[in-house]
């Protein structure tokens, strides 16, 4: 996948995550979610058993996932994006 690609892939899937976050509050207070594809494919308490679950599920395949931490009240301005 190229940079370009890349960057387009991550950004729809930053959006999907600002765009939804009331309901991702409701849905998975306090854990971590994986998004790909602008869905959520995982989430977990545990950011290891997440990484985890994603890698079990998916593999090594080309993409982007953006994870993010849910948190029940305010968001503290932290991001993190995994490529593989």
């Amino acid at each position: 996948m190229d940079a370009t690609k890349r960057i387009e892939a991550s950004t729809k899937n930053m959006s999907y995550f600002w765009g939804n976050i009331e309901s991702l509050k409701q849905q998975y207070p306090d854990q971590w979610v994986a998004i790909h594809d602008g869905k959520v494919i995982a989430s977990s308490s545990n950011y290891p058993r997440l990484i985890r679950k994603v890698y079990a599920q998916y593999g090594k395949m080309a993409g982007v996932f953006f994870i993010e931490f849910v948190h029940k009240g305010a968001i503290p301005p932290r991001i993190l994006a995994l490529a593989s």
